[in-house]
């Protein structure tokens, strides 16, 4: 989901982002924010990685090891100023 970003697209040239159940225009400065939707996806790779719970629960295969290595470049100083949570990752 954090790839393919489904809470984003574009019209007409224009982007847009679904928030609050519609899709608004995307104005230049909320081009960095986080929607909700992808707040909610970024909590739940938060958990599965540090929550004891998750951890015992969830099956941890190279492969899923390797998809979560992927995101790795999404993580930046804007995203962690938003979502102070996720500089435990």
């Amino acid at each position: 989901l954090l790839v393919s970003c489904p809470w984003r697209r574009s019209v007409k040239g224009k982007r847009e982002r679904y928030d609050d159940g519609r899709w608004k225009e995307e104005s230049a400065d909320d081009t960095h924010r986080l929607s909700k939707s992808e707040a909610q996806v970024w909590l739940l790779v938060h958990n599965l990685l540090l929550d004891p719970d998750c951890r015992r629960k969830y099956e941890w295969s190279e492969h899923r090891k390797a998809t979560v290595m992927r995101l790795s470049k999404y993580f930046n100083e804007i995203l962690i100023d938003q979502f102070p949570v996720l500089s435990e990752l």
